[in-house]
Order: structure tokens, then C-alpha cells, then sequence
């Protein structure tokens, strides 16, 4: 999604979400401005609060976090194993691959061989055979690489 339709979103969610919650509340307290029944302004309020929920579920998914950082984090174990076992490096040994795997473990992640990227790699190094072990960020990273 580009820029300016991602803007104009916002804006629209923004000004749909809050004007419904902001008449729904008017309505329960008298004031019949749209809503003309109090059912109707409470589907309204939780309709609104939906979509301002959307809207933020939006912007933190977009944020440097979930698989994005999950990339970093693997990357920076992977820096970090090389540094932990330099003659291991070129060789048959497993040593790299466990400390990555304790490395992901210790930051908050676990090993998920699911994703078809994973299956066509399955090494310790691949971001793709991860997740998130915290539920909300599992969740995120789930629906996120539903995309890659």
C-alpha cells in the first residue's frame, strides 16, 4: 500500500472511528444527534472502537518489532555464535547451530519448523523457523508471515 492511500486511511479511520464513538456518547447522554436509539449508539460506540482498535493494531504491527526484529535478533545470535566459537566456523560441528538455537531461546523465541520457507532451509540460522514465544507477538508474526 502506498504512502498517500496508507494516509488517507488513517485519516478516514481516525475520523469514522472517533466520530462514532463520539456520537454514540452523545446519544446515551441525550443528545439525539445521529443515533436515535441507544442500541444504536452503543453498536456505534463498539463500531468505532473497532476501528480505532484496527488502527492501532495497524501502526504497532507496522513498527520495527515482531518479524522485523525477529530478523535482527536472529542475525545478532548468529554474530554472536560465530564470535562464541570462531574454529568451528567451515566445520562439520554443530556448536554454531546450538548456541544460535540457545542464543533465539534465551531472547524470547522458539524453534517452529511450519513455515514453507523454513521447510525448504531448515537450518538455525533462518529467521523463518522461529517464533515468538509471548502471545500477542506470536499472534503478529503469525498473520505477518502469512505475507512472506
Amino acid at each position: 500500500m502506498d504512502q498517500d492511500t496508507t494516509v488517507s486511511l488513517v485519516l478516514l479511520f481516525i475520523i469514522a472511528g472517533g466520530g462514532l464513538v463520539a456520537f454514540g456518547g452523545l446519544t446515551l447522554f441525550g443528545h439525539h444527534l445521529f443515533f436515535k436509539t441507544k442500541n444504536q449508539a452503543i453498536l456505534g460506540i463498539c463500531a468505532g472502537l473497532v476501528l480505532l482498535g484496527a488502527l492501532e493494531i495497524r501502526f504497532y504491527a507496522s513498527s520495527a518489532s515482531f518479524f522485523a526484529n525477529q530478523k535482527v535478533v536472529v542475525g545478532y545470535c548468529h554474530f554472536e555464535a560465530e564470535k562464541a566459537n570462531p574454529g568451528q566456523r567451515g566445520t562439520k560441528s554443530d556448536a554454531i547451530n546450538r548456541s544460535i538455537a540457545a542464543c533465539l531461546s534465551k531472547e524470547g523465541y522458539e524453534w517452529s519448523p511450519d513455515h514453507r520457507r523454513c521447510k525448504e532451509a531448515p537450518l538455525a540460522m533462518n529467521e523463518y523457523c522461529y517464533l515468538p514465544t509471548a502471545f500477542f507477538s506470536r499472534l503478529i508474526t503469525k498473520m505477518q508471515l502469512v505475507f512472506e
